[in-house]
């Protein structure tokens, strides 16, 4: 029987288990309890417990909603809790169980869900305030000279900071990584992002020199550390590098301690990975790592660390180099790289076979004036090695090299001195080399006549460089390889109309911008510009937005060589191609973007849509006004009239009056409008006008469902996207017309009625809804409406089996993996129903019985039914652990003992027997067995439709 040890009024329990309350009691038995090495229960188990308990509802307050608790303006609510002694006194024991593990924010945020954190790190605020507004995060901006706090103040601000800088980094990684974080719901994924953006505030107001005034290092060190941790995460490794060598420098005459925990080693790497210095100290593949850094400055290997890929790498990188002139080094230096590969490659090979030396390399050493030195000199190095095996291999090596060499070479590499052959072979071995017979002549073949038959002639050949000349083009993105490919295409080129489009059909380069730059005369300047926005265009369709901003920025420059007029507009609809593609990427990337100044750049770009002379292209103005409508400008946009935009406007104005009215109010006339006619396929051509007098501008007209869709699966606003959803669940609840088969969203009652003579086809709202939600929940996995809608999607559909899926990843979200209770408001009682009603469907019978019993009014008919049903497909017997309901229990019993079926009666009767289960027991003891059999049966659902 499971018994929840910090949950009083279970039994039995053992004699040595302590309920959480006793800790109250008696003050001294949390230290003794925690110094235990087998406590029971644990210190997480009660950490999470003490912070649960401090969020219980008192009778004469509401609960605290774990949504609000990063609100500042309900900060006098949360105060007010913590202002009564049994929840402060909840809030101490927490801070000590912290302290006992030494303030470890590891260990906090890889235990305990994120929303207990947030409680825990404002209650660590609250608590050291003394008459301060600490929680409030503004407040820490305003504190000018820290020293005037206490040391207690100054460690809770930092251990906030700390902690705000590692869980965002955490969160993060772990959302692409194994890496375990606490549990977290969509809402808390909102938490955040505040977090984030006031960590953004942190950076810029925060002087560690200010922290000085401690008087412990450690503490120092520990704060830079875990901000350098963040600019390094943020991808800024300058400013990240300045910080961890600092670190590094105070750890220095530090000596490890319960709060300073800085692994050497992990330090070391930071430094590494910033480009610090690497000394003669560090391994020899760090050396070889920051050497292909810093032009491959003193790269050597004799015990063989280095990877084969990466010498490989090396050299193909060096003679790239070295051919484009953009490295310069002695001359030898390829060859010794050469030689030291081929001597690795053979040193490796296993068995009785050596793998031969290419031709090419033994081309190079005849061909160089110095190859037989340099062979010898790198042959030297290796016979300093002992191993048999490996010298037997070298051996084998230098014997295959003799071989392929002209005889008067190998006379010069065997001939008396060289002391490193004599080491590998014999005289007897040396004679035979030198006695082997002549190399065979080599026979010259006149190839005048073949080539004559073949009829090349000098035009051909021209064609023919021009095709690889246009091939180079086509996969060159640097743009000083691209300007000298352009100079010899364009010198050899004898159509002064040439166009360079016409070397890759699938480059595009919008139509403002092309008008604009046909109209220059053809050379350099004009060809290389349209290459950079046509690849930055192909880049765009890769998702690699990076690189198309970086082939715009290099296009931008080159125009800044002219300041004309026409060489200034050009510039400006190149930045505003810029300001697009970064647009694009807030869209694909949206919670892992920094927005930066992105706000307002596009409303600087919006000033033009209406001006008199350079406009930015439809797309981007629209891209504008939906970027501004996902980060919630509605107020802005609602104050602003576009005629190209109905759309985004009339839904940032919805959303505007949603937020103010709480969705009572039926006031989204405006999209009802402009989307209804959409889907209306009685609605003739004729009607098909334009909404105002601007034939011009197509967003005029009524729009197509590629216009809607273009705007649907461009929203990543939550508001926004619950908005079209419930508009599009309102039309197919009207067409379907069954209330059992209604689809369930907030904002529902803000529509319109659907007129009588409107034709629109069911089946084409559905599909349309169904790719909106599942583009919506991409960018929010975690989002609880849209996982019940998915869900009910399903259901209507017949999809019983997917819909059990989507219904309990609702629910996984709400208890935390199964780790506390379904909250009601979360999942309502008709989750349950159509639950049920799904598992009668696939004869789940058992299954569907048990879930009647989560209703708030058991269904008892359903659920009597249900279980004597004798052809159920799913478990049977396996689900009467979960069952806590003794009427349920008991008609099971009868009807088993009915049917004769002793088995599963001799298990009922245990079930009913548990002592948990007892008639008599306090309704605490009967609801905290209800608890842990409806997660236990919840879990066993998960296992089955979620995780089968």
């Amino acid at each position: 029987m499971d018994v929840d040890l910090l949950r009083p009024g279970m039994i039995p329990i053992a004699p040595n288990t302590k309920l959480w309350f006793e800790f109250l009691i008696e003050p001294s038995l949390l230290e003794e309890h925690l110094n235990n090495p087998h406590a029971d229960p644990s210190a997480t188990e009660l950490l999470i417990k003490f912070l649960y308990s401090s969020m219980e509802r008192p009778k004469d307050l509401p609960l605290i909603d774990i949504d609000d608790l990063m609100d500042n303006s309900r900060i006098d609510k949360k105060i007010e809790y913590r202002k009564r002694k049994k929840y402060e006194c909840l809030t101490i024991w927490a801070m000590k169980i912290v302290s006992f593990w030494e303030w470890d924010l590891n260990i906090l945020q890889t235990r305990v869900p994120i929303s207990l954190q947030i409680i825990f790190v404002q209650d660590l605020l609250d608590l050291v305030s003394n008459g301060m507004n600490l929680i409030d995060f503004e407040s820490h901006i305003s504190i000018e000279d820290l020293s005037q706090l206490k040391d207690e103040q100054i460690f809770a601000i930092a251990l906030f900071h700390r902690w705000t800088l590692n869980v965002i980094i955490n969160y993060t990684l772990s959302k692409k990584s194994s890496f375990t974080l606490g549990p977290v719901q969509d809402g808390n994924e909102d938490v955040l992002l505040k977090l984030e953006m006031q960590s953004e505030l942190s950076e810029k107001s925060c002087n560690w020199f200010k922290g000085l005034t401690v008087s412990s290092a450690e503490f120092l060190s520990q704060i830079m550390y875990d901000y350098a941790k963040y600019k390094f995460f943020k991808a800024q490794y300058e400013e990240a590098g300045i910080y961890f060598k600092k670190c590094k420098k105070l750890n220095m005459n530090l000596t490890p301690s319960l709060f300073h925990k800085i692994k050497l080693e992990e330090l070391n790497g930071f430094c590494a990975a910033c480009s610090s210095e690497i000394t003669e100290k560090s391994s020899l593949l760090m050396q070889f790592l920051y050497s292909t850094q810093t032009n491959h400055n003193k790269t050597d290997n004799q015990i063989m660390e280095i990877p084969m890929f990466l010498r490989d790498a090396l050299e193909l990188d060096l003679a790239s180099m070295l051919s484009l002139g953009k490295f310069t080094a002695s001359r030898d230096m390829l060859l010794h790289i050469h030689t030291m590969n081929a001597i690795r490659r053979a040193s490796v090979t296993s068995g009785e076979i050596v793998l031969l030396p290419p031709e090419d390399y033994v081309t190079k050493i005849k061909f160089n004036l110095r190859g037989p030195e340099i062979f010898l000199k790198d042959i030297k190095l290796c016979t300093q090695i002992k191993d048999k095996k490996f010298r037997k291999n070298i051996k084998m090596f230098v014997c295959n090299v003799l071989l392929k060499c002209p005889k008067n070479l190998v006379k010069d590499i065997l001939k008396d001195g060289h002391e490193e052959i004599h080491e590998l072979f014999g005289d007897e071995d040396i004679h035979k080399l030198l006695t082997l017979p002549e190399d065979i002549p080599t026979i010259n073949i006149d190839m005048s006549k073949r080539l004559d038959r073949l009829k090349i002639t000098q035009i051909n050949n021209v064609n023919v460089q021009k095709v690889l000349l246009k091939n180079k083009i086509s996969i060159e993105y640097d743009s000083s390889n691209l300007r000298s490919l352009l100079q010899q295409l364009h010198k050899m080129d004898v159509d002064p109309m040439f166009s360079i489009l016409d070397i890759n059909y699938e480059w595009q380069v919008p139509l403002p911008l092309h008008s604009l730059l046909m109209g220059l005369p053809n050379g350099l300047f004009k060809f290389l510009v349209i290459i950079l926005i046509a690849k930055s265009k192909e880049m765009i369709k890769l998702n690699d937005f990076e690189r198309a901003k970086l082939l715009l920025r290099e296009a931008e420059t080159e125009t800044k060589i002219n300041n004309n007029i026409m060489y200034s507009k050009i510039r400006q609809l190149i930045s505003w191609e810029g300001l697009y593609t970064e647009m694009l990427q807030f869209q694909y990337e949206f919670k892992n973007f920094a927005i930066g100044d992105l706000v307002e750049r596009c409303k600087q770009c919006l000033e033009f849509v209406q001006s008199d002379n350079l406009i930015p292209r439809q797309e981007i103005a629209e891209q504008c006004v939906l970027t501004l409508l996902n980060v919630g400008e509605w107020e802005y946009l609602t104050k602003r009239h576009y005629n190209c935009f109905k759309l985004p406007l009339a839904i940032a104005y919805t959303c505007l009056d949603v937020n103010k009215f709480k969705g009572t109010k039926k006031s989204a006339k405006e999209v009802w409008d402009l989307i209804l006619p959409v889907f209306d396929y009685g609605y003739s051509a004729t009607n098909k006008r334009p909404l105002d007098g601007d034939p011009q501008c197509t967003q005029n007209r009524v729009l197509s469902q590629n216009d809607i869709m273009r705007v649907f699966l461009s929203l990543r606003d939550q508001n926004a996207i619950q908005i079209v959803l419930s508009l599009l669940a309102k039309i197919q609840n009207v067409l379907r017309d069954e209330s059992a088969m209604e689809l369930i969203m907030p904002f529902l009652n803000i529509w319109p009625v659907v007129p009588n003579n409107m034709s629109i086809p069911l089946r084409n709202i559905t599909e349309v809804l169904g790719i909106v939600l599942t583009e919506s929940l991409k960018y929010h996995p975690n989002h609880i409406i849209l996982l019940k809608l998915k869900g009910d999607l399903q259901y209507v559909m017949g999809h019983y089996s997917s819909a059990m899926k989507w219904y309990l990843e609702a629910i996984v979200i709400v208890s935390d993996y199964f780790a506390r209770p379904v909250l009601k408001p979360m999942i309502e009682d008709y989750v349950y129903k159509r639950m049920m009603k799904c598992c009668m469907q696939m004869q789940n019978f058992t299954q569907a019985a048990i879930l009647c019993l989560f209703q708030e009014e058991i269904d008892y008919a359903t659920a009597f039914k249900c279980a004597s049903e004798t052809n159920s497909c799913d478990a049977l017997d396996e689900y009467y652990d979960y069952i806590w309901d003794i009427s349920l229990l008991e008609f099971l019993i009868y009807w088993h003992t009915k049917l004769n079926h002793q088995e599963h009666r001799q298990k009922l009767l245990k079930t009913i027997g548990a002592l948990e289960l007892n008639a008599n027991n306090n309704e605490e003891i009967k609801r905290e067995a209800a608890n842990i059999r409806k997660l236990k049966f919840l879990r066993a659902l998960s296992q089955q439709y979620v995780h089968p």
